[in-house]
């Protein structure tokens, strides 16, 4: 099992910018749309305080929301994202992953014996396992 983010090809906010990076010839994999995103975040922030002092700018993106190709991303006071968009996935025998959905039965191996369970992911905010 791993934590990462969900894979923002998926969100339906980017669409748009993908289909282009697409006509391209050129898959936004990776942290590709993360980057994007956060340029959105940093030049809704200069646009609307002037473009200058970063401190100012920090200060609006604490109290103001940004639409981003990657959703409406929010952050509190310390700066950290209100909402997390991470996910759980799973390897199988093959190597491939896949996201673990909502409530999953799973086996794990723990001291060499395979012991059922069921994982709950709230899907929204932490996780638990």
């Amino acid at each position: 099992y791993m934590t990462f983010g969900k894979d923002p090809r998926l969100i339906p906010d980017g669409k748009a910018v993908i289909e282009k990076f697409r006509a391209g010839k050129f898959e936004p994999e990776g942290y590709t749309l993360y980057s994007y995103a956060s340029v959105q975040a940093i030049a809704a922030a200069f646009k609307a305080t002037g473009g200058k002092d970063s401190a100012k700018a920090s200060e609006w993106l604490k109290a103001n929301s940004v639409d981003t190709v990657m959703g409406k991303k929010a952050w509190d006071s310390k700066g950290d994202l209100k909402v997390s968009d991470y996910v759980v996935y799973q390897w199988d025998e093959k190597g491939k992953y896949q996201e673990v959905q909502e409530r999953d039965e799973v086996t794990i191996n723990v001291g060499g014996v395979d012991r059922r369970s069921v994982i709950n992911i709230r899907l929204r905010g932490s996780r638990s396992l």
